[in-house]
């Protein structure tokens, strides 16, 4: 099978009794993440910057570090990493080849998070990794990956979003995340995730707690200070040199609050994403006007978002997510039209939106979906 082959049919398959296989999985590959050390990184927002620093400064200190994050931007490979390398296609191949005959074999029917997350266990394995960073899909006590031990939990920030699977208000979405916390593990808890689920999970399983304290104005910041805390605990496991934490706390992935000439990159994608990406605006763009390309998936609130981004925005060109589950153009258009006036125009591309607004003088601000940074990225070289 060719990597555009099996990718192919990976993205067809769904999530069917992740929590039920994981372990029968790991048990039948001879449980791969119990060859190196992991540290484990929840949230609704920010655990992917903090699961990059943590590896930075890991990797920078001699280390060799698997990263195992999502979703991907340009690639599926990127979601696997050791020292900022990603696996290659044919690596993909081969071990994505396993997986599937392991499962016909035993007549499983695990889904594309669940084969994804164990080709990375088992990659950092063969490829010997001293440490891997562990990021959670949806979620965290039915989350595939919550099948590791980790020598640290690390829970970034709580906030409305996939209430459907999670369970509806902040309170049910903190107990899921909550899931992660280990007996006796340690846990980082940012300043938005003190929220009483957690301290009670913590408390009944005897996990330390970490707090880190709140952190005002920009939102990597707050994602500094986590990783930062993670970092001081992970001290005691290993010999971190000051300039590597340094370094890898100034270590912001690709798409977070990233500038290129006059257009801004965010993948925030939920109110609470929006509030920061917001007060980054005020902070460091206070004089500008902006003008917003915006797509977003139908399971995201993009309504009360809308409302918000109109108080903002000189004009917002709403375009129809390159992805499956996106929101229909008829409903963004809905939804704005509902909450207040702004100037809006309508596209099935993000190419077309971006070659109108870059005919204006504005700050042009691409949000609102993961699957809007690529071809925005490749309409402008970046």
């Amino acid at each position: 099978m060719k990597f555009s082959e099996i990718i192919e049919v990976l993205f067809t398959l769904r999530e069917e009794g992740a929590k039920d296989l994981a372990r029968p999985f790991s048990e039948a590959l001879l449980h791969p993440h119990r060859a190196y050390p992991t540290i484990h990184v929840a949230g609704t927002n920010g655990k992917g910057s903090v699961c990059h620093k943590i590896a930075k400064a890991l990797s920078l200190s001699g280390y060799r570090v698997g990263l195992y994050t999502s979703p991907h931007i340009h690639s599926y490979c990127e979601r696997i990493a050791i020292n900022e390398v990603p696996i290659s296609e044919s690596q993909v191949v081969e071990g994505l080849q396993t997986l599937f005959e392991l499962s016909q074999r035993e007549s499983w029917r695990p889904g594309f998070f669940l084969f994804t997350t164990f080709l990375a266990f088992e990659y950092f394995r063969q490829e010997k990794v001293d440490v891997a960073v562990i990021e959670t899909g949806i979620g965290g006590r039915y989350d595939a990956t919550n099948i590791i031990l980790p020598i640290l939990s690390v829970i970034t920030s709580i906030g409305k979003d996939h209430e459907a699977l999670l369970g509806e208000g902040v309170e049910n979405i903190a107990r899921e995340k909550a899931g992660i916390i280990k007996k006796n593990i340690p846990v980082v808890v940012g300043p938005r995730a003190r929220l009483d689920p957690i301290f009670q999970e913590a408390k009944s399983v005897g996990a330390p707690l970490h707090l880190v304290c709140e952190r005002g104005g920009f939102y990597d910041d707050e994602n500094r200070a986590v990783a930062q805390e993670a970092l001081r605990h992970l001290h005691k496991s290993f010999n971190l040199s000051e300039s590597a934490v340094h370094q890898g706390l100034s270590e912001r992935p690709f798409f977070r609050f990233m500038k290129k000439g006059r257009v801004l990159f965010d993948v925030a994608h939920n109110g609470h994403g929006f509030q920061r990406l917001f007060e980054g605006l005020r902070i460091f763009y206070p004089q500008e006007k902006y003008r917003f390309v915006f797509g977003a998936k139908g399971d995201k609130d993009y309504r009360e978002i809308l409302k918000e981004m109109a108080n903002y925005a000189s004009h917002i060109h709403l375009v129809e997510c390159p992805t499956a589950g996106k929101a229909p153009l008829e409903e963004l258009e809905k939804s704005l039209l509902a909450c207040s006036y702004c100037a809006y125009s309508l596209y099935f591309s993000v190419e077309d939106a971006l070659k109108d607004a870059l005919a204006y003088p504005e700050l042009i601000v691409v949000c609102g979906s993961f699957s809007l940074m690529h071809p925005a990225a490749l309409f402008l070289s970046v």
